[in-house]
């Protein structure tokens, strides 16, 4: 039975479920009267006496006004509707524009790509992250599942859950991106800013060049190893002094053992001047 959600903008007919986490779910929809496809979140939550989640509150404002800014690289939220089915449940629907794929899947069709597409992709991934960061959004959880890709070839930055706002020198501490993608300062456990944005676009771009994932690893201890033995340990000065893991505990891999000039051969000294 074809289920219609009503909103202020007019009827959708939720469609099959094309995305499932802990947050709820994401239907394939479609506007009633428009004939338009759209994707909707449903997030399904326990109300507290306090109200909705402060989580969900800073989603909703964060893309309220992601929404409000001009690029094209950058997912866009259409409406955020709310509904009580009960006295104790709450449900919230954001309404965004339909995307066809994910990154992690367009990767999985066409990997590994020339190095014209991943030029591409990647100045329009950059473009995406450096106007967050010039409207003081913090991403926080860059990977090719959140970025997805249109039938034209353009890249939209999407999930905003883990996004900050952030202020000049503010620094955080609570561990954040999907592991394959985390930047050493996060793995070590020290204070962190928008540059782990930046080494997460840096995994992405090696995963476009290599055809799979370029520090994958089933705990956080072996994904800072691969990165050492890929890119060299860090000297004395350079390791977090606040850090509780031992800088000495990876000196057998101060020497990198395949280098990443050997790794990915490029042959565009800019992007690889960028990966590096």
């Amino acid at each position: 039975m074809t289920r219609l959600l009503f909103v202020k903008s007019g009827a959708y007919e939720l469609g099959e479920i094309i995305g499932q986490g802990a947050y709820g779910c994401v239907f394939k929809s479609r506007n009633v009267a428009t004939n338009e496809t759209v994707a909707i979140k449903k997030m399904s939550m326990l109300r507290t006496r306090d109200g909705l989640p402060t989580s969900v509150i800073r989603e909703a404002a964060l893309l309220k006004r992601v929404g409000k800014v001009d690029s094209d690289n950058l997912i866009k939220l259409k409406e955020v509707f709310s509904e009580q089915p009960s006295v104790d449940r709450q449900n919230i629907y954001f309404i965004f524009e339909y995307v066809e794929r994910d990154l992690e899947r367009y990767l999985k069709m066409h990997s590994p790509l020339d190095i014209n597409q991943i030029r591409n992709f990647t100045q329009q991934l950059l473009t995406a992250v450096s106007v967050l960061h010039s409207h003081s959004i913090f991403h926080r959880d860059i990977k090719p599942q959140n970025i997805l890709v249109t039938n034209t070839g353009i890249l939209k930055l999407a999930d905003f859950g883990l996004a900050r706002e952030y202020h000049e020198h503010k620094v955080f501490t609570t561990v954040v991106v999907t592991m394959w993608y985390r930047a050493p300062e996060i793995l070590l456990s020290s204070p962190y800013c928008t540059s782990a944005d930046m080494w997460s676009v840096g995994c992405i771009l090696g995963e476009m060049a290599l055809g799979r994932p370029l520090f994958a690893a089933k705990s956080e201890s072996r994904q800072l190893r691969r990165i050492i033995v890929l890119m060299g340990l860090p000297n004395e000065d350079e390791w977090p002094q606040d850090s509780p893991i031992s800088r000495e505990a990876f000196e057998d891999y101060a020497q990198p053992i395949i280098t990443l000039e050997r790794l990915i051969r490029f042959q565009d000294s800019c992007a690889f001047d960028l990966l590096r």
